[in-house]
């Protein structure tokens, strides 16, 4: 999938603006946690504490829990709510 040695990292629409980026890699150096990945985002942008209770996250393209482990090559997706009607 990804990065050999690392994950990458996509946020989508509000998220990315959150963030400020949109991609980016992330180097792990064995399985870690998503619990473990988005409290480190949280430390680096503070701003998404506050947007987590609306947002969620997939690892390669299937919704996962704070328990689901990344390893490297792995592809963590930060997906906003999405409206509609």
């Amino acid at each position: 999938m990804g990065d050999p040695t690392g994950i990458t990292v996509l946020a989508f629409g509000s998220a990315a603006g959150v963030l400020g980026w949109s991609a980016r890699y992330i180097p792990v150096a064995s399985e870690t946690s998503l619990a473990t990945i988005v409290a480190r985002l949280e430390r680096e942008c503070p701003r998404l504490v506050e947007a987590r209770g609306r947002i969620r996250f997939a690892v390669n393209r299937a919704y996962a829990t704070p328990e689901s482990l990344l390893r490297a090559g792995d592809e963590l997706a930060i997906i906003p709510p999405v409206s509609g009607g």
